[in-house]
C-alpha cells in the first residue's frame, strides 16, 4: 500500500494505490469537495503510455464506454478526463476481492467452494456481461460491446455479496474510434475464446467462452488451457480436448456439466447464443439447492474469508482519511 500522504489529483483525493498493471494503475480516492462521500477507484494512464495514440485512444474509450453502463453487476464509470497530462478514469469503489484472489484464499485454508455459490457468482458476471452485450448508447444504436477479457481477475466480489465485472479496457464496440493493431491479442491467452485467438472477427459468444472458462476452473479446482508458455496456453484452447469434469475429481450434477462444456465448444454455433441464456441456466441450478445461493450468504462467506483483514483496511483508510495533503498532482508525476 502506498505510504505517500494523500494528494489532490483534479477534483479527487488519491488516497493509497490499490493496483498497477502494464498499462494503468489504479488508486482509492474521495472527492475533495465531499471528504465523507462514498469512496471512488481512479484509474490513471501510466504517464509512460499516454503518448502512445493508440493506448491512449483505447484508455478513453474504455471510460466512454463504461459511461454507457448501469447495471448492479458492471462497475460504473463516474468520469472520464485528464488531470494536467495524466488521463483517468473514475469508477465506483468496489470493496471486495476478485476471483482469482477469493479462489486462491479458499484453496490456502484447504476448502472448496460451493457449488451454488460458484453458479452464483458465474450468473451474476454472465447478467453483467448480457447487458453489456445488449447495451445501447444514447442515439439508441446497439453498441455491440465484447468484453474481450473476461477472467477471475476481472470479477470482483464485494464483501456484502455483489458481483460486479471490471476492466473494459480491451472491451471493443461496433463504433470504435481506433484500430486494433492487425494480429495484437488483447486479454488474458488462458481465458481467451479460440475465434479470437485466431484473430476472427467477434461477439457475444466470445465473451461466453472465456465465462465457461471461469466456471470450468472454478468447478474443478484445475486450470483448463494455461500452459508453460503463452504459445503452449494458445495451442491448448484451439487443439487439447476438454475433460469432463468427472476425470479431474469432480463429479457435477448432469445438468451443471452439460453446461459447463456447452459454454465451452470450440465452434461457437454450439455454445449459449446469448450471456442471458447461461445465466438463466446457472440460475436454475441454483434454484433447485437445498441453501439457494443469496448475496447474504456469499457476503458472509466472504466475510469469513477475509474478514479480519477487512478491518485492519478499514482501520488504515480511517488513518489515512487524517493525514495532511501532499503535492497537488497537477504539479507532476508522483
Amino acid at each position: 500500500m502506498r505510504s505517500a500522504p494523500p494528494r489532490p489529483f483534479g477534483e479527487y483525493v488519491l488516497l493509497d494505490l490499490i493496483s498497477r498493471g502494464g498499462m494503468a494503475e489504479v488508486w482509492r480516492a474521495r472527492r475533495h469537495a465531499d471528504p465523507a462521500g462514498p469512496l471512488v477507484a481512479v484509474k490513471r494512464l501510466l504517464p509512460a503510455l499516454a503518448a502512445d495514440p493508440e493506448l491512449l485512444a483505447m484508455f478513453l474509450a474504455e471510460g466512454r464506454m463504461m459511461s454507457h453502463l448501469d447495471h448492479p453487476n458492471v462497475a460504473r464509470a463516474l468520469d472520464v478526463g485528464h488531470v494536467g497530462e495524466h488521463p483517468f478514469i473514475a469508477l465506483e469503489y468496489v470493496s471486495g476481492r476478485d476471483l482469482r484472489v477469493l479462489s486462491e484464499r479458499a484453496a490456502s485454508r484447504r476448502e472448496s467452494l460451493p457449488l451454488g455459490l460458484i453458479c452464483y457468482i458465474v450468473q451474476k458476471m454472465c447478467e453483467g456481461l448480457d447487458y453489456a452485450h445488449r447495451c445501447r448508447g444514447p442515439d439508441g444504436i446497439p453498441l455491440q460491446l465484447i468484453h474481450r477479457d473476461v477472467s477471475p481477475d476481472n470479477c470482483l466480489v464485494t464483501f456484502d455479496g455483489g458481483v460486479k465485472l471490471i476492466d473494459f479496457g480491451v472491451a471493443k464496440t461496433a463504433d470504435a474510434e481506433f484500430k486494433t493493431r492487425t494480429g495484437v491479442l488483447k486479454g488474458k491467452f488462458a481465458f481467451m475464446s479460440p475465434e479470437q485467438i485466431r484473430t476472427e472477427p467477434m461477439d457475444c459468444r466470445s465473451d461466453i467462452f472465456s465465462a465457461g472458462v471461469v466456471l470450468y476452473e472454478l468447478l474443478t479446482g484445475q486450470r483448463l488451457f494455461q500452459g508453460g508458455n503463452e504459445f503452449e496456453t494458445l495451442r491448448n484452447v484451439l487443439e487439447r480436448p476438454v475433460p469432463v469434469p468427472v476425470r479431474l475429481g469432480r463429479r457435477l450434477p448432469a445438468a451443471l456439466e452439460s453446461t459447463v462444456l456447452r459454454a465451452l465448444e470450440r465452434d461457437r454455433g454450439r455454445r449459449q447464443q446469448r450471456a442471458s441464456v447461461l445465466a438463466n441456466e446457472l440460475g436454475r441450478f441454483c434454484s433447485h439447492q437445498d441453501r439457494p445461493p443469496t448475496p447474504d450468504l456469499l457476503g458472509r462467506w466472504m466475510q469469513r474469508l477475509f474478514g479480519p483483514e477487512l478491518e485492519r483496511e478499514r482501520q488504515e483508510h480511517a488513518a489515512r482519511q487524517s493525514l495532511p495533503l501532499g503535492q497537488s498532482e497537477d504539479a507532476g508525476s508522483p
